[in-house]
């Protein structure tokens, strides 16, 4: 097996002397530096590819900056959050440099220092950097102090580092030490060690010392990953498990000197070779209450509602019956659907009975279980009539979902990723808990800290990690009335959509799309039914999914936001089956759908408005042709550009669906004045955007808060208009007249001329 391994590494060897020689010719002097400098970087290349990694992280991606405005909301300058943050960025710099020197040693022995100053300086630039890009990450979210707190620890930490032997010998000389030979071989070792034997002790201890961490770090957050992930936060845990792997990779490096074996090339061969047998992925089931077959039909939903909301509007005129789409987004996408429903439902108490159905799409989805779940608990408050006098006091929806999802997720999402989720990866048997289950843990944690903290939930009435059709509840006739919720996923295996619903998704009502409880054969979670929609590239895995009965396997899961980003077809799909059962009913009825869009991007000719004239190209600002790598990265582009353009498609084609209704009145008799209205996420006046990810500072979310009162238009204040539009049609009976068509066998319906 060494032979074996020698000769491949000897060829990748012939392969690379040859490129570096072509390159040696073509950009000669420039290259001998280039080359120069990487032989260098090279022997300590665990401590630089971390410091990238995470550096990047933090400074170069909107999540990263949004991680570090959380900081400030988590604390002040010397909080229990900034203590624990300077405590990772500082064990990191510590692993980066102590064993960058150590591998240096390796490369050039002991007295590597004295070689070359970029030898010498190499490590302390590692832990210096560091603390620069944690201090930047804060300093450009404007958390000034904290930056200055981080760049004196950061200071302090190099300078002892620089001194350090200085220091040593000044205390050994100030009190008459004479150290031992023994004292002395601890951290001397072998003048050029060539295998792990030959470090100093000292450097062994630490190894050791490292690997105990970093399993006990592993221990505990497989015990509580969404508690050890909440207390450290998500910064911290990066810089932690960057920590951890440093002195790890470091040892297999030394490790594979000593065999002559590429043990890192080996671990991911084996880690590639063995992916089918250690995918802990599996979309878990629950102890259900209510069986998959007992689900009604989108038509016997649609009787339903209409006997449910008997009298709940004057006799005599259209009944309001609203529709929602909402779309993805992480977080940001999950509070903007609470902000919108909230809003509604505080404004218009009873709007849920009014409320026929919810498509959602990844954080839209996540919006949407966590309101579906306040309704569980009647924290709305409901009148006789709709938008009447209560009947009782309103418990706070709208407080209650905000509550939930101003929590920061992403910190026990990247405990279980970096820890139990890595090691998974290298293990055949599927044992260690996954990074999906971590993420709709801590939305449920977050369910029930509000309830607990402000006593607003129903004694024993059901939480996120409670069987989705308990919770949701099933839309039959004698039962009180709850929305129907579409979470929309994405068949990987197939590409089509996987909804999970309160209602049998059959072939009659939406088209081309799988049913994922008849898929699994069981009742999931509500939480794990929106995870399944909310399946957020790499950040939440593909789920895989098993037929209870049998343990067959149906495939994956991905976000919903692959097949159409806007859950507006969903919406399309069941608001026509619904309106023709009112139509074979005779009721009149005022449909209200809603978009809800989470794409501050959302350029001018993107919206549903614009379906008049040629679009045009270049008309926004965020408009450009891709020139860089475009031969690799052209298909991937195009690929990511097509989803957010079936779903601006699905958005457009549904608001014109509902500007035809009051047109083919043949088609449609019994609809009256229907409305469509957009409620649309934008930037804030300094033009940052709410992230996309699965944390937002308390600066983002009252940004979001506040846009339901303004919009993104400010001579228009197009969120307040649609909100107003909305309130209007619920609150405003529309007085009609419906009389049989003989000739057509119809009811059709008008309004009543004054």
């Amino acid at each position: 097996m060494t032979k074996f391994f020698e000769s491949v590494l000897a060829g990748f060897r012939a392969v690379f002397t040859v490129i570096d020689d072509l390159l040696a010719k073509v950009f000669g002097f420039v290259w001998h530096h280039v080359r120069e400098t990487w032989d260098f970087i090279r022997p300590t290349r665990f401590s630089a590819f971390t410091l990238i990694a995470g550096g990047f992280l933090l400074v170069a991606t909107d999540q990263g900056q949004e991680l570090a405005v959380r900081m400030g909301d988590a604390g002040g300058v010397f909080g229990g959050a900034m203590i624990v943050f300077l405590f990772a960025v500082g064990w990191y710099a510590f692993q980066a440099w102590y064993w960058a020197r150590i591998s240096y040693a390796f490369e050039f022995g002991h007295d590597h220092r004295s070689r070359d100053w970029r030898v010498a300086w190499m490590p302390r630039l590692y832990a210096a950097f560091a603390f620069v890009f944690a201090a930047l990450a804060l300093e450009l979210v404007g958390l000034r102090g904290h930056a200055v707190v981080v760049l004196v620890v950061g200071g302090v930490f190099v300078a002892i580092l620089v001194v350090r032997m200085r220091i040593a010998a000044a205390i050994a000389s100030s009190a008459r030490l004479k150290p031992s030979e023994r004292v002395i071989d601890a951290f001397k070792g072998h003048e050029r060690p060539e295998t792990f034997r030959d470090l100093a002790h000292a450097s062994r201890f630490t190894l050791v010392l490292s690997t105990a961490f970093a399993l006990l770090t592993l221990v505990a957050i497989m015990v509580w990953p969404v508690g050890v992930g909440q207390a450290l936060g998500a910064a911290a845990i990066a810089f932690l498990a960057f920590g951890h792997i440093v002195p790890v990779g470091s040892a297999i490096v030394i490790r594979s000197r000593e065999t002559g074996i590429p043990i890192i090339t080996t671990l991911l061969l084996w880690a590639f070779v063995i992916s089918f047998l250690a995918d802990n992925h599996r979309v878990p089931v629950v102890a259900d209450t209510v069986g998959i077959s007992e689900r009604p039909g989108v038509p016997e939903a649609a009787e339903a509602w209409r006997l449910a909301t008997e009298g709940s509007v004057p006799d005599g005129t259209a009944r309001p019956v609203v529709f929602v789409a909402t779309a993805g987004g992480g977080l940001r996408a999950a509070y903007w659907t609470a902000v919108v429903l909230g809003a509604l439902q505080g404004e218009c108490p009873g709007f849920d009975r009014h409320l026929f159905s919810v498509s959602g799409v990844s954080g839209g989805s996540v919006g949407a279980a966590v309101y579906a779940t306040a309704l569980h608990h009647d924290m709305g408050a409901t009148s006789a009539r709709l938008c009447g006098a209560p009947q009782r006091a309103d418990k706070g929806v709208a407080a209650q979902t905000l509550g939930v999802l101003e929590n920061e997720f992403l910190g026990p999402t990247f405990a279980a990723m970096f820890y139990p989720d890595l090691v998974q990866r290298f293990v055949p048997i599927p044992y260690f808990p996954d990074r999906g289950a971590a993420l709709a843990g801590a939305w449920n944690a977050a369910w029930n800290d509000v309830c607990d903290r402000d006593g607003r939930c129903k004694a024993g009435a059901g939480d996120l990690d409670s069987a989705f059709l308990t919770v949701a509840g099933l839309p039959r006739e004698g039962a009180p009335w709850r929305p129907i919720l579409l979470l929309n996923g994405t068949h990987q295996e197939t590409g089509k959509r996987l909804i999970a619903s309160n209602v049998a998704v059959t072939a009659d009502v939406f088209l081309d799309v799988f049913d994922l409880h008849d898929f699994v054969q069981h009742d999931v979670s509500m939480g794990m039914a929106a995870l399944n929609s909310a399946r957020f590239t790499y950040v939440s895995p593909a789920g895989r999914l098993v037929r209870a009965t049998d343990g067959e396997e149906m495939g994956h899961v991905l976000d919903g936001g692959y097949f159409e980003n806007y859950g507006a077809v969903s919406s399309a799909e069941i608001a026509r089956a619904a309106v023709k059962t009112f139509e074979d009913a005779g009721m009149a009825v005022r449909p209200i759908v809603i978009q809800i869009s989470s794409d501050p991007d959302l350029a001018g000719r993107d919206l549903p408005e614009a379906t008049e004239g040629f679009l045009s190209f270049r008309e926004d600002e965020g408009d450009r042709v891709h020139w860089f790598a475009n031969e690799v990265a052209g298909p991937v582009r195009g690929i990511l550009n097509t989803r957010t353009a079936r779903g601006v498609l699905a958005n457009k084609t549904i608001s014109d669906v509902v500007e035809s209704l009051t047109t083919e009145i043949h088609r449609f008799p019994t609809v009256v004045d229907p409305v469509f209205v957009h409620f649309r996420m934008c930037a804030d006046e300094d033009g940052r955007k709410p992230p996309l990810g699965w944390a937002m500072s308390r600066e983002s979310r009252a940004h979001l808060e506040g846009l339901i009162r303004a919009g993104c238009d400010d001579a228009r204040r197009d969120n307040a208009e649609a909100l107003a539009r909305v309130l209007e049609a619920l609150r405003t009976p529309v007085p009609v007249d419906c009389r049989p068509v003989d000739e057509l066998d119809v009811t059709r319906c008008a309004p009543r001329q004054p």
